[in-house]
């Protein structure tokens, strides 16, 4: 969490900082604690520009029509965003508005038909209708790859039934049951305790964690209890009045800490990575002969040598993590050979595997492109490399499609078919008369985040600058990672060992000379790669 997401969240816009973060350079959205005032902050700018729009609409004597148009508008530009901007679709107040402007239609319905039947006691279908709307939403919701949209239907739908009709009905005696009413008392502070717990427990810890998260849900409900009863009531019950000398240390504590740049921190007292595996690409991105640098980082990099040798490297971001070193190399070389470097975030290297992710659309015609390029043009030598156990193991969203079904590549059919494909790949290229090489990967590291966090996080421990550290892998990863090499060994390939250099006997570097080896779970820290060039020495041009 920075000062940055403290201001933005203080002043309600916290939504507008998550959404120009939004892309494959971002950070996971655990690890930031404030993150769960996005949806605070889209309401507070909705309660701005909406009584406005109201008043105009009252004057007009067509509310109804007025508010279902403004609903079709901000639902259109929702749907639209969902297919073309994801981030603005989740974060937008423009997309999301119509969640909010429902309840105003509801409102005003309800208002209706309450002058005109002051007997109305709500309707037990309807009412049951929108609470079964609203518990399936509960399971259906996270099953949806587009969110909100029309996804969002059944719980805004549900709800809305639920306030109009659910007056004198089951519903209601339900939702009046006093355990019920507590929960909802204790909702506010609920909401605003249970992110920043669960986000700094997976900081410490490096992932989410089920049973932390558990944890951390029943100790969020306490301090809700604590809160309501110690803040809430004595204020409710107390006359409003304006304290200036209060007002006055809430405007200057925080200014004076801005001011000061908040207190010293101790993580400054390691040397954490300050570039990405990106970052060389994209500072040199123009002299690749790229015009342009996408947020995906997607592209074909290009230098032409004055040798005769031409080498393509094929592959993701663990690719571009070694792309300083490949073109070091080659400009130390009297004779160079050009090089081709086609990579990009989460581009795996497998023909006939893609995700949904809308942010890899253009891996898959860069793909296509390359592996025709290679075929038919002067490609002597190629390089494969991926995030393979990521692929395979960690994520879930890429699958096997080859025109008879899709299979997640994290099923036995799926992966076979996976492996199957690279393989072939490898044993057409070789045959082709190709020095093909694969890259046998270095680990995937999930829990390489909190040896850097804790630091902060827990100040009562000790920690020496120069001390090394190593990690222990699962053998799961070990036997994968071996076994891929072995495969593509078989297929025809000759093997980059860049696994062995930073792994032994299932534990790996973390922490080299007082520096961190990455700069995540899956990418080395450039500044130690370029102090540690012997962990590439498989690679000859």
């Amino acid at each position: 969490m920075t000062l940055k997401h403290v201001i933005f969240s203080s002043i309600f816009t916290e939504n507008f900082l998550l959404w120009s973060e939004d892309g494959y350079f971002d950070k996971a959205s655990i690890f930031k604690p404030t993150l769960h005032i996005w949806s605070l902050s889209i309401e507070e700018q909705f309660y701005i520009f909406w009584p406005l729009i109201i008043t105009l609409l009252v004057k007009k004597k067509c509310e109804v029509k007025g508010i279902l148009i403004f609903i079709l508008v901000s639902f259109l530009v929702n749907i639209y965003d969902i297919s073309n901007h994801p981030a603005a679709a989740y974060y937008s107040p423009l997309g999301r508005s119509w969640e909010l402007m429902v309840g105003s239609l509801f409102s005003v319905i309800y208002t209706d038909i309450k002058n005109k039947n002051t007997n109305f006691k709500g309707n037990s279908a309807l009412a049951v209708s929108g609470l079964v709307l609203v518990i399936l939403s509960i399971f259906l919701i996270p099953t949806q790859k587009y969110f909100p949209g029309f996804s969002a239907i059944p719980v805004v739908l549900g709800s809305a039934l639920i306030i109009l009709y659910g007056e004198n009905t089951i519903v209601s005696r339900i939702l009046s049951m006093r355990k019920v009413v507590y929960v909802g008392l204790i909702s506010y502070p609920l909401y605003l305790v249970h992110w920043p717990l669960m986000s700094f427990s997976s900081i410490i810890i490096g992932h989410e964690s089920n049973k932390a998260n558990a944890i951390c849900l029943v100790i969020s409900f306490v301090l809700a209890m604590l809160i309501y009863v110690i803040v809430e009531k004595p204020i409710s019950k107390q006359k409003l009045s304006i304290s200036y000398s209060l007002f006055t240390v809430m405007v200057v504590i925080p200014i004076s800490s801005f001011m000061l740049m908040g207190t010293p921190s101790r993580i400054n007292q390691i040397k954490l990575a300050t570039e990405t595996e990106w970052t060389f690409l994209k500072n040199n991105h123009k002299e690749f002969g790229l015009n342009e640098f996408n947020n995906n980082g997607t592209g074909i990099y290009t230098i032409n040598g004055n040798g005769s040798e031409t080498y393509l490297f094929l592959g993701d971001s663990h690719v571009a993590n070694i792309a300083e070193y490949i073109y070091g190399q080659a400009h130390d070389m009297k004779n160079a050979p050009s090089i081709i470097l086609a990579a990009g975030g989460g581009c795996i290297p497998v023909p006939n595997v893609y995700t949904d992710d809308k942010r890899r659309d253009s891996c898959w015609d860069m793909r296509k492109t390359v592996l025709e390029k290679i075929k038919q043009g002067n490609i002597q030598n190629v390089v494969i490399g991926g995030a393979w156990y990521m692929y395979f193991y960690s994520k879930k969203d890429y699958f096997y499609a080859d025109g008879k079904g899709r299979y997640s590549i994290n099923s036995r059919e799926g992966k076979d078919l996976a492996l199957d494909s690279i393989m072939e790949t490898i044993k057409q290229l070789t045959a082709a008369g190709k020095n093909v090489y694969f890259i046998k990967d270095a680990p995937y590291i999930i829990d390489v985040t909190p040896g850097i966090y804790k630091v902060r996080l827990q100040p009562i421990l000790s920690y020496n600058d120069h001390e090394n550290i190593n990690i222990k892998i699962d053998k799961e990863q070990v036997s994968f990672i071996s076994l891929l090499a072995q495969k593509a060994q078989q297929a025809g390939a000759k093997i980059i060992n860049i696994y062995d250099k930073v792994c032994k006997d299932e534990k790996c570097k973390l922490k080299v000379d007082g520096e961190y080896v990455y700069a995540d779970p899956g990418h080395f820290n450039p500044s130690w790669l370029r102090k540690n060039k012997d962990v590439l020495s498989d690679i000859h041009l």
